[in-house]
């Protein structure tokens, strides 16, 4: 592995389950923005947000993104960003410069089914939404970040997030 890895795309499609699995197969670290946000600022994710809003957790997420790319330097590792990463304060320049960027590009349907069916539902998004709302809500986010997304170095289509795929895409990144 050339450069650590870090995956993209929209919250419930896969990022982190993906990332804890490629990470054992290569025996690399795995590691979590939002946990390594919340462990930076000893706050859970919702508190953040109640406590400052969208705009204090991104600040928080883009400064703990840039520790980690100049603390970590000759780690390799695999980094499962927060949806939103790449769409705010030039962190997609910066994931792009460190990292082997993936996007995993997953159906508004599958990522409904992720965050309505599993223990996501601590997201504050969900929490605030109905189905409908959230739906609506997802494509909206789609189309706010779909450029960044496509900054990617890669990206991966749903029927095409394996392992192996993975793989191929770290070798030909050599």
């Amino acid at each position: 592995m050339k450069k650590p890895i870090a995956l993209l795309g929209l919250p419930g499609c896969g990022k982190t389950y993906w990332g804890k699995k490629l990470a054992k197969e290569l025996k690399v670290n795995h590691y979590d923005l939002d946990e390594l946000i919340s462990k930076q600022s000893g706050l859970t994710i919702p508190q953040i947000f109640h406590e400052g809003g969208e705009a204090l957790f991104r600040s928080v997420e883009s400064s703990t993104l840039y520790e980690l790319c100049h603390n970590q330097i000759n780690e390799k590792f695999i980094l499962s960003m927060g949806g939103g990463t790449p769409a705010f304060n030039s962190n997609m320049a910066l994931v792009n410069q460190h990292f082997i960027s993936i996007y995993l590009s997953v159906s508004i349907p599958t990522v409904l089914s992720q965050l309505t069916n599993d223990e996501l539902a601590h997201r504050p998004l969900v929490k605030k939404t109905t189905p409908e709302e959230l739906k609506d809500y997802l494509y909206s986010l789609v189309n706010e970040r779909q450029n960044a997304y496509l900054q990617a170095d890669y990206l991966l289509k749903e029927s095409e997030i394996n392992l192996n795929n993975f793989k191929k895409i770290i070798k030909d990144a050599q």
